[in-house]
């Protein structure tokens, strides 16, 4: 056997273990999915159901399991306890990972300006009450259901925003080589004293489209 056809065979080999691993992990994904009608019917998504209005999308609603449920009493005497995100954590990962998680994974929030009620005083609300140090948005800012309002004050560094009962102000913001944004944020309550601030870190991704994977993961990884 020639060098070629070696090198032929063990590309065809690896090829099919490709193939293989996909394979199985396609099984998986067909015994395990459950649809969103089955998940409301079984009551496993109650409080995404009885909170429709808050949810960008009509299909995809947090397991009652899993969610971020919010604690504080929100300015304006809202009652809801409800926020589009789920905790989750990689147990494929060890245990010391600190890639594990735990991790929220949370819907990009809503504003009558941009689309749907307005849902980013919750949105900061999870972020103080979760302790959250850093966020990564996967995705431009866009008006409709199918983009995010945006939840970081827009004049860049130096500018200040209200959300409900949070004030937040940017204190830099860089864009990368890759079209990446970074942002330093600094948040307070209205109601108490405005110097304890705390610190969160945005990164941002501008080339991952809302429907579908991006073309090459440099600027992503970059």
């Amino acid at each position: 056997m020639t060098a070629a056809s070696l090198g032929a065979l063990a590309a065809a080999l690896r090829e099919s273990l490709r193939r293989g691993r996909l394979q199985r992990e396609q099984d998986t994904l067909d015994r395990e999915y459950v649809s969103h009608e089955e998940l409301l019917a079984s009551g496993q998504c109650s409080a995404g159901a009885a909170n429709e209005p808050l949810n960008r999308y009509c299909n995809l609603f947090p397991l009652d399991a899993h969610r971020v449920v919010l604690q504080g009493k929100p300015q304006g005497g809202a009652s809801s306890d409800f926020v589009n995100a789920s905790h989750v954590v990689l147990p494929s990962l060890p245990p010391d990972e600190a890639a594990r998680g735990p991790f929220i994974v949370a819907q990009g929030p809503m504003h009558p300006d941009w689309h749907g009620p307005d849902t980013l005083p919750a949105f900061w609300r999870m972020v103080s009450e979760q302790d959250v140090g850093t966020v990564v948005s996967m995705s431009r800012t866009g008006r409709g259901f199918t983009g995010f309002a945006p939840w970081w004050p827009q004049g860049g560094a130096g500018s200040e925003a209200t959300y409900g009962e949070f004030r937040v102000r940017c204190a830099s913001e860089e864009t990368t080589a890759h079209a990446n944004v970074i942002r330093e944020l600094w948040f307070s309550s209205t109601q108490g004293d405005s110097s304890d601030e705390r610190r969160v870190v945005q990164l941002q991704t501008t080339t991952w489209p809302n429907y579908g994977v991006p073309e090459e993961t440099g600027g992503i990884r970059g």
